[in-house]
């Protein structure tokens, strides 16, 4: 989005705008700390505190995001048919299968933490794994443990390790 739209922005403001991708939570952070003029982030509920405290004004919903399960192409938890992602999690406690989390405080952990806590269960000792990584490293990963995780749709779509994963 910001490749077709910024060229634009830049020639009739006469300026040059630097883009820093980082998640949602350090994305917060650096608006708060005055370090960005716009932030585009995904986590609602941080999006809203943070206006709330009067760190950020003007807020705009400029588009969604939808978040999907990914992991081995074999899917030993079954989990290529499920539909509901609240069902595949659920699945995946059962099973005791392994899930690496971004565990970095960004949108997509922020909704993972979710829904976790709307199933009141999430993997326990070493089949949950909380990485403090980018979605690039953990969707690496994944794939190297054969295990699973949440990805934003977008971000899937585009990567590169997008072959790794299969659901």
């Amino acid at each position: 989005m910001l490749k077709a739209l910024l060229p634009a922005f830049e020639a009739d403001n006469k300026l040059k705008v630097h883009v820093i991708a980082v998640g949602s939570g350090k994305a917060l952070e650096l608006a708060k700390n005055g370090d960005v003029d716009v932030a585009l982030v995904h986590a609602r509920e941080a999006e809203d505190q943070f206006v709330a405290a009067v760190h950020g004004v003007n807020m705009r919903d400029v588009m969604f995001n939808d978040f999907v399960i990914i992991g081995p192409e074999a899917d030993p938890a079954g989990l290529k048919k499920e539909k509901d992602l609240l069902a595949a999690l659920k699945r995946l406690v059962e099973m005791k299968s392994r899930f690496i989390s971004r565990g970095d405080n960004s949108g997509t952990d922020q909704m993972e933490q979710k829904y976790w806590k709307q199933l009141g269960d999430k993997p326990r000792g070493s089949a949950y794994v909380s990485a403090g990584l980018g979605m690039g490293e953990v969707l690496s990963m994944a794939a190297e443990m054969q295990a699973y995780t949440l990805s934003d749709r977008p971000l899937l779509l585009r990567t590169k390790r997008k072959q790794d994963c299969k659901l």
